[in-house]
């Protein structure tokens, strides 16, 4: 099996993140819309916790998927990884001053949600259904 050139491996995780066209915000957008990016850094925004917290509190989150979203997290110097201070062998993680910036644009988004988002008919979905919401009044 060929080998793979950590400098090239570390270039390609970036890229990923590089957007044509959309400079900052975009970079910003992709790397939030990753599914559960979001419940990790709302995890977190209160205090440092440990990985089987992070899991506990997001329900459906394999391992495999934290785990690659925290390194991903940690490369980017949004979260960092610590040795937790009362366990032999367990890590805590935290945001770092990058992202304890991100803490007004998720409360902006929390509070946008709550506000447009919510209710949901008995059935879980948004209401009002999307077929509506596109029609124009009458």
């Amino acid at each position: 099996m060929r080998e793979i050139n950590p400098k090239n491996q570390e270039r390609a995780r970036r890229a990923r993140f590089r957007v044509r066209g959309g400079g900052p915000v975009r970079a910003t957008i992709a790397l939030l819309e990753q599914k559960w990016t979001l419940a990790i850094l709302l995890a977190l925004l209160k205090e440092k916790r440990r990985f089987t917290e992070l899991a506990e509190l997001t329900p459906g989150l394999n391992t495999r998927t934290l785990t690659e979203r925290l390194r991903t997290l940690e490369r980017l110097e949004i979260v960092e990884r610590h040795e937790a201070e009362n366990c032999r062998r367990g890590v805590e993680y935290s945001l770092t001053e990058k992202g304890r910036a991100l803490r007004t644009v998720l409360r902006s988004i929390a509070r946008w949600g709550r506000r447009w988002m919510a209710p949901t008919t008995p059935s879980g979905n948004l209401s009002p259904p999307p077929s509506e919401a596109l029609s124009s009044p009458t």
